[in-house]
């Protein structure tokens, strides 16, 4: 904030001094700032002034005739606040006959340092100036009362104007700021703004400040022009940023406007921690080898999404995507993602303030969530803003303080988790941002305990190795090199970019752990996992099964007696008896057409199926889910479905309201070849729409499937004319 001009009238010239050396100097210049690190005896015994500035308050014009004139009453109010004014004029009155003076009454302003503190006092100056002149003298008086007059404003041991690196903005830092407001004591002062600092003026000087408003604005102004020399680089959050065509990492110290910091440690300790280990080259070495051990698809996943979100601050990623590792337990997806992350989210009832009290304080790296009970609408909703936003930020609580930081998050589950959100973008938008990959039984590593317990035992140590790395390296070459990746995929290029860094950091020290092959065989397995992740998410496998049941249950409540026999409540001419009636109830039914079962749902229909099958059977469907988004899920599991007006039975005069219609498959379920679904979608997706057998095994026998539930995959689609053969082993 700058300091308002003041007035002409308060603008004198900054008289000129000796400093301790016995030079003359500036005073108000902070050129001759002691350096405390280097303080002798003799600075710490003595008194350096830094800055002087004397402020008028008042100039007297006056007349000496005789002595007698010294005793009027202007003097005598004079004489009684400075004893040795009355020598000073009695020497003026007797000199002639006649005398014209000026008294000049001022407050000096002093920036000292003494005794290893700064302090700040305001002093009573008298000048006397006789303008009569003897020869070629003028005769000058100053009288400045160095006891009783002198008023310590406040003091304080150091004081810094801090840049903070993070929010991109400054505040300022006092230490050891001693008061004299009612009760004595001393204590640090941030805050965001230099006028803030008048809370701390002494009680005796507000009563002079309180008239004189120049004073204040004077010491603003003589405080600016000392911090201007002092000025400090930091960051309120653990980041490493860039600086100067440079890539650096600096001290962490929290802005006043933020809220504390929750962790256990602190991110200002574990920037103290890390900065304290120097490693050697060797060094490096042997703990890359280490790490080399674990080179299945999750841990070099892992390893690359260390590499990404430690550069959050530097990259202008699109999206921060989560990496999701879910599936066979035993594999070492939570082990190798606590060997790089800053803190952990509980898991338990994951809340959104407890994210940000947790991620207070972290402006790059991951959180760890391990299996997670549930993510309801607002975490998602959190999670969805942290991916694509520079910065999270929140204002909380009644003292308005802010949560801000900027983490990616690595979430780990055996099984999947429950997900509630309230329509569909929402969900899109959370699959949007996220890398997934499924753990087998294939991506276990034997004999493996001893590396992890020394990769464990060095956690910092491994930490530490990537940032140094990162700080090696040029900014704009980093920026250039993402940027150059060829790829619409947001998640996808911020993870490739992350790969082909991890490879150049292992290539640097001789180890050969990451190709360019590999890196496509990771990426596209990642891309067969995403649609199966979403199936799973959805647990809608049997999501027909399940829909018929629910319907059957409301059927066994309208039917008679007779027609609830089982063999007779799945009987033609019974469901298409009760169909008008069930439709007219709940919104759906189920019915025979052409010797084909079918249900027809409308859109109030659904909403009442997705309550029952998310609280029931455990779906994660959004409650808000269109008909257009479950007729897509449907036809990408195999089921023949579709959006149109039809009848409701073989009864021509029944009911042809507008529904989803679906025809339950009876010869074929192709939910059991979900696994082999995925991979032809990924490689279709891929090849323009065309896959090829030979291609389809090569990646299902990665995934332990076997050849004979290919074949059957395949004549189940060629049956429901999902897919053509174009030429031998090629659709």
């Amino acid at each position: 904030m700058d300091i308002p001009e003041l007035p002409l009238r308060y603008i004198q010239n900054i008289n000129l001094q000796k400093n301790i050396s016995g030079d003359i100097s500036m005073v108000g210049s902070i050129n001759n700032l002691p350096n405390e690190a280097n303080q002798n005896n003799e600075i710490n015994e003595l008194t350096n002034v830094i800055y002087s500035k004397n402020i008028n308050t008042d100039t007297l014009k006056y007349y000496i005739s005789d002595y007698d004139d010294i005793n009027k009453p202007i003097f005598k109010k004079l004489k009684k606040k400075y004893p040795e004014l009355q020598e000073k004029l009695e020497h003026i009155a007797t000199s002639s006959n006649k005398h014209t003076i000026n008294i000049i009454t001022s407050i000096q302003l002093l920036l000292v340092y003494e005794y290893g503190e700064y302090k700040i006092y305001l002093q009573d100056v008298l000048k006397v100036i006789d303008l009569e002149r003897t020869g070629e003298c003028t005769y000058t008086h100053t009288i400045l009362d160095k006891n009783d007059n002198k008023i310590l404003v406040f003091a304080f041991r150091d004081a810094q104007e801090i840049k903070d690196l993070f929010l991109n903005t400054k505040y300022y830092y006092f230490k050891d700021v001693f008061t004299y407001k009612y009760v004595p004591k001393t204590e640090d002062y941030k805050n965001n703004s230099i006028y803030g600092i008048q809370n701390y003026i002494g009680a005796d000087a507000t009563k002079i400040i309180k008239k004189m408003d120049n004073i204040r604005y004077e010491i603003l102004k003589m405080l600016n022009e000392f911090m201007k020399e002092r000025i400090t680089y930091k960051s309120s959050a653990l980041i490493i940023t860039k600086q100067d065509d440079k890539i650096i990492f600096p001290e962490v110290e929290k802005h006043p406007s933020l809220h504390e910091y929750n962790t256990i440690p602190t991110p200002d300790q574990i920037y103290k921690e890390l900065t304290n280990i120097d490693l050697s080259s060797s060094e490096k070495e042997t703990i890359l080898k280490e790490l080399s051990k674990l080179d299945r698809d999750h841990n070099i996943l892992v390893m690359a999404y260390a590499i990404g979100t430690i550069l959050i601050d530097i990259i202008p990623y699109q999206t921060t995507p989560y990496l999701i590792l879910y599936g066979n337990s035993n594999c070492g997806k939570t082990i190798t993602a606590n060997l790089f992350n800053f803190f952990n989210i509980q898991s338990d009832r994951t809340t959104t303030t407890q994210i940000m009290r947790t991620a207070q304080g972290y402006g790059c790296g991951y959180f760890v969530l391990d299996e997670p009970k549930s993510l309801n609408n607002d975490v998602i909703q959190l999670l969805k803003d942290l991916a694509t936003k520079r910065k999270y930020i929140k204002s909380y609580g009644k003292t308005g303080q802010k949560y801000m930081f900027k983490v990616g998050g690595i979430i780990s589950a055996n099984s999947i988790y429950e997900i509630k959100t309230k329509n569909i973008d929402d969900l899109n938008a959370f699959f949007r941002r996220n890398i997934v990959i499924k753990i087998n039984e294939n991506d276990s590593i034997n004999n493996i305990d001893k590396t992890i317990n020394y990769l464990q035992d060095n956690k910092n140590k491994l930490i530490k190795l990537f940032i140094d790395y990162l700080t090696e390296q040029d900014p704009q070459e980093l920026i250039n090199k993402y940027e150059s990746i060829n790829t619409d995929e947001k998640q996808y290029k911020f993870i490739i970019f992350s790969l082909e860094m991890l490879k150049e950091l292992f290539n640097k020290y001789g180890i050969e752990f990451l190709t360019d092959t590999r890196i496509n065989e990771i990426i596209r397995r990642l891309k067969e996992t995403e649609k199966e992740f979403q199936q799973d998410i959805l647990k809608d496998d049997n999501i027909i099964t399940m829909i018929e049941q629910i319907i059957y249950n409301d059927l066994l409540k309208i039917a008679t007696l007779k027609d609830r026999e089982p063999e007779k409540l799945n009987e033609l001419d019974t469901l298409n008896k009760y169909s008008e009636i069930l439709y007219k109830q709940h919104g759906y039914t189920i019915y025979y057409m052409n010797d084909k079962k079918r249900i027809a749902i409308n859109k109030t229909g659904q909403q009442k199926l997705i309550k029952i099958l998310n609280r029931e059977y455990g779906t994660n469907y959004p409650e808000q889910t269109t008909q257009k988004y479950l007729l897509d899920k449907l036809t990408e599991k195999g089921i023949y479905a579709k959006i149109k007006q039809a009848r409701i039975s073989n009864n021509k005069n029944a009911t042809q309201p507008r529904c989803l219609f679906i025809e339950i498959p009876y010869n074929y379920d192709l939910l059991e070849y979900k696994d082999i679904i995925n991979i032809m979608i990924v490689i279709a997706d891929m090849n323009g729409g065309i896959i090829g057998i030979k291609e389809i095994k090569e990646h299902a026998k990665k995934r332990g499937i076997k050849e004979i539930q290919i074949n059957d995959c395949i004549n189940a689609l060629k049956h429901y004319e999902i897919i053509k053969e174009i030429e031998k082993d090629i659709y």
